[in-house]
């Protein structure tokens, strides 16, 4: 499974800023396991006791001790394209088949296109390689980002650095 894949190389290398990043939340996974490791990931990494830490493979695995961890080779980068891929593809086969059964009763063509375009152009965004992050994709990175500065009084990072040097 890529999306297992992908957690265990977030693990395995620590690296998380890598598919923030790339926009990808929960949401963006499809199974319930990776749904939660990935959001226990998220929560770990934004915690305001020990912010931008990824949890090693030893306390990932007393939290999820059935998760299938096997890192790759694979990058990180890799994994989080073909997960992006292959979201894209269910959501375009969605749109077409809901697009094929509105034609299949009789609707007007220019009437469906005209319903679908937007989120055709959704899609089209979506699909951008930018380093940037679209608004619309990024709602549940927002409202963790809104939850973590809520929980730590509005203030976010590494404390060390945040100390003045007295000397």
């Amino acid at each position: 499974n890529v999306e297992l894949e992908l957690i265990s190389n977030i693990v395995d290398r620590a690296d998380f800023s890598t598919v923030r990043k790339k926009g990808i939340n929960q949401e963006t996974f499809s199974t319930d396991e990776a749904k939660t490791v990935f959001r226990w990931l998220w929560e770990e990494f934004h915690s305001p006791a020990h912010p931008g830490e990824v949890p090693d493979k030893e306390r990932l695995r007393r939290k999820f001790p059935n998760f299938d961890y096997r890192p790759s080779r694979n990058s990180i980068e890799a994994l989080t394209q073909e997960i992006l891929s292959n979201k894209m593809r269910e959501e375009l086969t969605m749109v077409s088949l809901e697009v094929q059964e509105l034609l299949d009763a009789g609707e007007d063509p220019y009437l469906v296109l005209t319903a679908f375009l937007p989120r055709m152009r959704d899609l089209n965004s979506q699909s951008a390689d930018t380093d940037g992050l679209l608004m619309a994709g990024s709602a549940a990175m927002l409202r963790q980002e809104y939850e973590t500065k809520h929980l730590a009084g509005g203030i976010t990072g590494d404390r060390k650095s945040t100390r003045l040097n007295s000397s």
